[in-house]
């Protein structure tokens, strides 16, 4: 609870700096200084042109991303499962079926991870650049969500050897689960973004 009200009080404060930003700016351009109103029509044309790249760019896919992965590694209860191990506590027995199922995980994921490397890092791979080069490359850009793919694809293979996972509409509710615990969070960092490139347009940086 008191990180959704950490979270509540985020939003509220990055809706008021919004708002400052935008007065701001046309005030500040009415005063004659270097910056660019929001509230202009070329500030307007500006706002619709680019608000698809402002409120899901600066690394909000990303975010989304993780928090897909988190969410289903807790659904699953992959997290608790791992922890006991590592912990070693009598008190948080780690079953044969559970442990069955993480063995499986590992090497579906390692699997994955041996598939990403031919197609991106050895010789003649079909996601090196047009070069053969790794960086820039479809590998390198598409890195983070092909990662996310084989995670949660391993997840996904440790809730249904585990007996978490009994029915398809489950596997939905995994896929769903990190964005409904943490949706207020991703809301902050769409809003961040969309705040930072408003200040970018009015400081004249693009």
């Amino acid at each position: 609870m008191a990180l959704h009200r950490v979270a509540d009080f985020l939003l509220l404060g990055l809706l008021v700096l919004l708002a400052l930003v935008t007065v701001g700016s046309w005030i500040g351009e009415a005063a004659g200084w270097p910056v660019n109103s929001l509230l202009s029509a070329e500030g307007l044309r500006w706002w619709f042109s680019h608000s698809h790249e402002n409120l899901f760019g600066t690394g909000t896919m990303q975010v989304w991303l993780l928090l897909t992965v988190w969410g289903a590694v807790r659904y699953t209860g992959l997290d608790s499962t791992v922890g006991a191990m590592l912990s070693g506590r009598s008190d948080r027995p780690v079953s044969q079926r559970q442990r069955h199922a993480l063995c499986v995980s590992v090497v579906v994921w390692m699997v994955w991870g041996m598939v990403m490397l031919v197609w991106g890092v050895l010789p003649h791979g079909i996601l090196l650049s047009a070069t053969g080069r790794i960086s820039p490359s479809p590998f390198m850009r598409g890195l983070l969500p092909a990662l996310s793919v084989g995670t949660l694809l391993s997840v996904l293979f440790y809730g249904l050897l585990s007996n978490r996972i009994h029915r398809a509409a489950e596997v939905a509710r995994m896929f769903c689960h990190g964005m409904s615990s943490y949706a207020d969070w991703f809301c902050i960092c769409v809003l961040a973004s969309f705040l930072w490139g408003c200040v970018r347009y009015m400081a004249g940086l693009v």
